[in-house]
């Protein structure tokens, strides 16, 4: 018949345990922060390709209106005055 347990065994069980929940949640919480920062670093960088495309889009758009303008400038008499 096996031995009872005293109040000491019973406390170091419950510490064990106690302890390997405590190690396991830091766990997860690490391994939710990190993977909340990738997330977020992936979400700026899709920003940041965006901008970098609709910006190269409206340069493009306006080196090709001055391309036009000085095209049709040369092709008839175009005088600006500075003011």
């Amino acid at each position: 018949m096996p031995d009872p347990m005293t109040g000491l065994e019973i406390l170091d069980d419950a510490v064990k345990i106690g302890l390997d929940a405590a190690i396991g949640l830091v766990g997860a919480k690490l391994s939710h922060a990190r993977e909340w920062q990738t997330e977020r670093s992936s979400r700026r960088i899709a920003t940041l390709e965006k901008t970098a495309f609709d910006l190269a889009a409206v340069a493009i758009i306006y080196w090709n209106l001055e391309a036009t303008v000085a095209t049709s400038c040369s092709n008839s008499r175009c005088d600006t005055k500075e003011v």
